[in-house]
């Protein structure tokens, strides 16, 4: 018993004297370079850009499919995955509303390609009565990624007899 109080006595006298320690001195800007971007050991920080949300627009049919066609779109299907096993726009990518905040983010080399690419952004989802594009839209959006919401979605397109997969 004396052991274990010794023990536990040194072990909070440690505990004080490093808690009585002064602070690491604070590094003083140089240069014109602020002092959060430069980490205590003096060495610079990569600074971190925080993207500025970007617009969202909306497309009709008439102007999609020629990008369809051509290759020039990324389509982006908004519904959930079991809707989108039965049919989806060519070549759609399923980013389901119900995962949204995980995807986007993790997609976000997929968007960085796809305007390097000189292709559009365009999301859908089942008709113009789904919330569920606008919300998938406004996340890539906000990571910087200007993209268009095709608001006729599934329905109108498959109404129209144009391809689907």
């Amino acid at each position: 018993m004396k052991r274990i109080r010794t023990a536990w006595l040194a072990a909070a006298a440690v505990l004080a004297i490093g808690a009585c320690r002064p602070p690491a001195p604070a590094v003083q800007p140089a240069d014109g370079v602020a002092a959060r971007n430069v980490t205590t050991a003096g060495e610079p920080k990569k600074p971190v850009a925080v993207p500025r949300p970007a617009e969202v627009t909306s497309i009709s049919i008439d102007r999609l499919f020629p990008l369809v066609e051509s290759g020039r779109v990324l389509l982006i299907d908004a519904r959930p995955s079991i809707i989108h096993r039965f049919g989806r726009l060519p070549a759609a990518v399923n980013v389901p509303r119900s995962t949204v905040a995980t995807s986007v983010r993790r997609m976000n080399e997929t968007w960085v390609a796809a305007r390097r690419d000189g292709r559009w952004i365009v999301v859908y989802c089942t008709d113009r009565n789904c919330p569920d594009a606008v919300e998938v839209a406004a996340e890539i959006a906000a990571l910087g990624h200007p993209c268009s919401v095709y608001e006729g979605g599934w329905e109108e397109w498959k109404s129209a007899g144009l391809p689907v997969e």
